[in-house]
This record gives C-alpha cells, structure tokens and sequence, in this order.
C-alpha cells in the first residue's frame, strides 16, 4: 500500500506548548521538529509552517497537491534547472553536430 494511501490525522493541526510539537486536536501527539541542524527559533517557524500548511489544506486530497505541486508551483530552482538542461542539450546538439560534419 502507498503511503499516499493512508489516511493522515484530521485537521486542525496546532502546535504545543513546546512550539516545536505538532498535535492534532482528535488524535493527539503527530510530530515534532527537532533542533539538530537549525536553532529553537528556526524549528518552532518549521513546526508552524507545517501546522499552517496542513490546515489550509483541509479537504484537499493528497493527489490534488501533488498535481498542484507539480503543475502550477514553480520552483525557482526548478526554472533553473530547467533553463540549464535545456542550455546543455543545446550545447550537446552543437558539439554532436561538430563532430558529424564532414571536414572541409
């Protein structure tokens, strides 16, 4: 079974009293964001980025994001790469055709 499958905690999602616990308000205790790699301040923004994200998404299928993600969100890092493999099959076209053009 994919994880896309299964059914995630109902929302509203909140945060906890130590900011960095996501809680929903039927099933309790979801997750929490650590402070491994980013400081209290960062993990508690992650936490609420999170609980803000899910709640807004409240009814909307997991499908339905994806296809949202996918098709309409373009990440800038996405256009570059983009840009940039589309640069490099052009470059790659130009050299191939070099190399195949008989020599004067």
């Amino acid at each position: 079974m994919k994880i896309a499958e299964h059914k995630h905690s109902p929302e509203p999602w909140t945060l906890g009293k130590d900011t960095c616990e996501i809680f929903s308000q039927i099933s309790d205790y979801i997750a929490a964001t650590e402070c491994i790699h980013v400081s209290g301040r960062e993990a508690t923004a992650n936490a609420l980025r999170i609980v803000l994200c899910v709640n807004a998404a409240a009814g909307v299928s997991n499908e339905e994001l994806e296809k949202f993600a996918l098709d309409d969100i373009k990440n800038p890092y996405v256009h570059d790469l983009e840009q940039q493999i589309e640069f490099l099959e052009m470059e790659i076209k130009h050299l191939t055709s070099d190399k195949e053009a008989p020599d004067a």
